[in-house]
């Protein structure tokens, strides 16, 4: 990527994330690493990265939509469903999930348990 140099702090990190398949950066030349992550980020890592290395995530919920589930990037789509139906990551009580909320500005409403 060329926003990543071997100097940074998270070059490492970077790496790795990206050789196992977990982030693939914001576009074929970059990787954004200084950019907030979204909620759909998150939950598209998560499954990423179990799927990558054979951890099945239990099934605790039936699959159901958020309101805003159409705000959802189509490459989250199915990664922000399983992470709800294994209760790794929920939405709010109204219902809307709220894509535009960075992962870091609200972690007691992230829903990451």
């Amino acid at each position: 990527f060329s926003d990543v140099d071997e100097t940074d702090r998270y070059y490492d990190a970077i790496c790795w994330a990206y050789e196992n398949g977990i982030a693939t950066g914001t576009s074929k030349n970059l990787f954004e690493p200084d950019k907030k992550i979204t909620r759909e980020q998150v939950a598209t890592f998560v499954i990423r990265y179990a799927e990558n290395f054979g951890i099945k995530l239990r099934r605790s919920s039936e699959p159901t939509q958020f309101k805003d589930s159409l705000d959802i990037k189509g490459y989250a789509r199915s990664a922000v469903v399983a992470c709800k139906m294994a209760s790794v990551l929920k939405g709010y009580e109204n219902g809307y999930f709220y894509v535009s909320i960075y992962f870091h500005e609200r972690p007691d409403k992230a829903g990451v348990r």
